[in-house]
């Protein structure tokens, strides 16, 4: 059974990791503190400077979307292998 159902859990363990991983709302509310500020609410900062420094904030979206890419691209083989064990029977 969990060879049927591993594709399920890996796409539940990136959507869960993207979401987290791009938290905003929650954590511009309740992180005060720099140190623990998720990298979204880092860059919504950057906004807020003076001088907006559009280079940086395209490098920090850059930063922000490689480590989600680089876990979808680990893990994106198990999810293809368990879809195709799951639509072949025997």
């Amino acid at each position: 059974m969990l060879p049927l159902a591993l594709p399920g859990i890996i796409a539940t363990g990136i959507f869960t990791f993207i979401l987290a991983w791009n938290d905003f709302l929650f954590a511009l509310v309740l992180i005060t503190s720099d140190e623990l500020k998720t990298p979204p609410v880092g860059v919504n900062d950057l906004f807020n400077a003076t001088i907006v420094d559009w280079g940086m904030i395209m490098a920090a979206g850059i930063m922000i979307t490689v480590p989600a890419v680089a876990f979808f691209v680990a893990v994106q083989r198990y999810l293809v292998q368990g879809w195709g064990a799951g639509g072949v029977k025997g």
